[in-house]
């Protein structure tokens, strides 16, 4: 009885840590996925009463956060762009967070967070498809074109990008 408390226990503080990705305990986690490679992606905020006064994209790992934008505590409506489209016909419903970083060499970089659900587009195993992740497109300075990736969640997912709504315009 008590290896399976301690299993319950364990596996409930694994779940929960999961769950906040790379966010404190007193920051609202808006959006947050493990990533392949034993990365995470997460999108972390604090609010005082109704107005955002913290927002911040993060990946890694606990360990080593290879990305955190904005480095400051820039205000979330200078740092980020947030999206929301909703259709009843076919039933859509897309939630976009996006920045965009340029470096010293005037390379640009878009980073758009993505939670969406298509109810028309439906998958080979019958299910309606959705889509969350984080699409990165390069565009170097003087070319023309960019190279796009996307980055797939892997489950489970914390999304609450809807929630940004009204708050980072």
């Amino acid at each position: 009885m008590k290896k399976i408390i301690t299993f319950l226990g364990l596996y409930l503080w694994a779940f929960n840590t999961m769950a906040m990705g790379l966010c404190d305990k007193a920051e609202v986690t808006y959006f947050s996925c493990p990533v392949k490679g034993g990365k995470t992606l997460s999108v972390c905020g604090k609010k005082a009463g109704e107005t955002l006064t913290f927002l911040q994209y993060r990946f890694g790992t606990a360990q080593k956060k290879e990305l955190v934008y904005p480095a400051d505590n820039a205000k979330p409506s200078d740092a980020f762009d947030f999206s929301h489209y909703w259709r009843l016909d076919p039933a859509t419903n897309e939630d976009f967070l996006s920045f965009i970083i340029i470096d010293s060499s005037f390379n640009s970089t878009s980073y758009t967070v993505t939670s969406a659900f298509y109810a028309a587009t439906i998958s080979e195993s019958g299910k309606a498809e959705s889509k969350k992740g984080v699409q990165v497109e390069v565009q170097k300075s003087g070319q023309d074109t960019s190279q796009t990736t996307f980055v797939k969640c892997n489950t489970p997912i914390t999304n609450q990008l809807d929630q940004l709504q009204g708050l980072v315009e």
